[in-house]
């Protein structure tokens, strides 16, 4: 294997990104620059400089059929828990064929390339309050499933959380382990349609109020520069950034520009 660095790692999360818009384009499917990745369209056309991975949110409708037409149009390696019984995380990875992450402190269960994140938006009811009941209610399932792909005793972690970590860890693997763990996280955000409903929010992978967003918000997007390329961002993308992050215009002090995801990133031989 060969170590990659920043920049060849960026280059190749645009080309899985540029098979990304090209499948949705394809099939009239949703999806919208997410988290760090919005704000660095906004911010700087492209990369936040010193970020080393791409998000993406999909309208749980268009996730779902993303799922199923992936496997049988696109060239990477899509890892999602209905598609493989052993990945762990509760939302997608389109994984770059011949590439190879190592993840510190923690496994998802497979082995995977370099990746995109892609985030289901779920429907949360009608109201704040139909909306806090169902997160409370994913809450301890997201937790639990959660202490299965983190390392266990690490020493960068004090010795009250990881006693935590690992009280939870056995729990999980009491409660079914992460295939069960996962189904009912699964069942528990279908709750209410997407369609239909007036809030939704990305909230299977951490639990915030904050991520309680107006629907309306996401129903409209536009085409957004983003390192020379074009790929849709949601037009209200000033609410929802404000509402995430407060001042996102504002870049970190330079102490705090660093790369926080914890991997390493190599190509693989061709024999491999």
């Amino acid at each position: 294997m060969r170590k990659i660095d920043l920049k060849e790692l960026k280059e190749i999360l645009l080309e899985i990104m540029d098979e990304i818009h090209e499948i949705c384009e394809k099939h009239d499917l949703r999806y919208y620059l997410a988290g760090g990745t919005l704000i660095g369209a906004v911010r700087h056309n492209g990369f936040i400089p010193w970020d080393d991975d791409m998000d993406i949110h999909m309208p749980r409708p268009d996730y779902d059929k993303f799922m199923q037409i992936y496997p049988k149009e696109g060239k990477n390696v899509l890892y999602e828990h209905c598609i493989n019984e052993n990945y762990k995380y509760p939302y997608a990875k389109l994984c770059k064929k011949g590439t190879r992450v190592i993840e510190k402190g923690g496994f998802g269960g497979v082995d995977m390339g370099v990746f995109i994140d892609i985030f289901p938006l779920d429907a949360l009811g009608n109201n704040e309050k139909e909306a806090k009941s169902l997160m409370r209610k994913l809450v301890p399932y997201v937790n639990l499933n959660l202490s299965l792909l983190v390392e266990q005793w690490r020493d960068n972690v004090s010795f009250v959380k990881n006693f935590a970590i690992w009280n939870l860890h056995n729990v999980a693997i009491m409660a079914g382990g992460h295939k069960k763990l996962l189904d009912k996280i699964d069942n528990i955000i279908r709750t209410y349609d997407y369609e239909s409903s007036s809030l939704v929010g990305e909230f299977i992978d951490e639990i915030q109020y904050k991520r309680i967003v107006k629907k309306k918000l996401y129903d409209a997007r536009i085409l957004h520069e983003f390192e020379g390329r074009q790929y849709y961002i949601p037009a209200d993308y000033d609410a929802i950034l404000t509402q995430f992050y407060g001042d996102y215009m504002t870049p970190p002090p330079e102490e705090k520009r660093v790369v926080v995801h914890g991997f390493d990133a190599f190509v693989l031989d061709e024999k491999e």
